[in-house]
This record gives C-alpha cells, structure tokens and sequence, in this order.
C-alpha cells in the first residue's frame, strides 16, 4: 500500500458494514497503480469481474488495443450486473477524472433499485 495511512486497514471491518461494494479501477490509472487496487480488492474479498467486450469467445481475457488507440468497448454495457462485492477493471480510462461516470450512476442506480 502507498504509506499514505498511518493506522492498519481493517478489511473485515469495512466489508462487515458495507452492505455493498463496487471498486473501479483502470490499468492506466497514473495515481493509483493497478497492483495496489487489486491489493484492495483481494483483501476485501471482491469478485473480479470481466466486461463483456474483454472476453474472447474462448473465455480468456482479450488482449488490450495498441497503446494510444481509443478502446471504445472500454465501457460496461446498460444492463451489465455489477454485483455485491465485485472488482471491476478497465483498460484506458485513466483516473475516472471525466464530466460524467456512467459506471457510477448505474452502479448507484441498479444498488437503490432505480433506472438511471
């Protein structure tokens, strides 16, 4: 972990008193590095999901497109199931740092048992 906190996290704390959790993370993210999401994730116990579009028909992950091409199946579908306690990560979406996060009104959304 970054060293950014002074005090132990306590995983099964948060996961006990969370009746959901949902973490996004991108592999090109410049401030957080992937490992340490996926440190996050493995130590809350969340399920890694896969977004349709990077699933080759045999099941294994698809390769990422070349470096500076704009991945456009780098989005989870409208009626994608985000789970309860999921980890889910995306390719070139760079910090989230966009006008509007439509993973996050879904997300938010499918959890308070809306349409977005």
């Amino acid at each position: 972990m970054s060293g950014y906190f002074n005090r132990p996290w306590r995983w099964s704390d948060i996961r006990a008193h969370a009746s959901w959790v949902v973490q996004l993370h991108s592999g090109d993210d410049p401030l957080v590095p992937v490992a340490e999401a996926r440190h996050v994730a493995q130590q809350l116990r969340l399920a890694a999901l896969q977004l349709p579009s990077h699933v080759q028909s045999h099941g294994a992950l698809a390769p990422p497109p070349p470096w500076g091409h704009e991945d456009e199946a780098d989005t989870a579908p409208p009626d994608f199931d985000y789970g309860t306690f999921s980890y889910l990560e995306f390719r070139h979406r760079n910090h989230f740092m966009s006008e509007e996060l439509e993973e996050v009104v879904r997300i938010v959304s499918q959890k308070a048992g809306s349409t977005p």
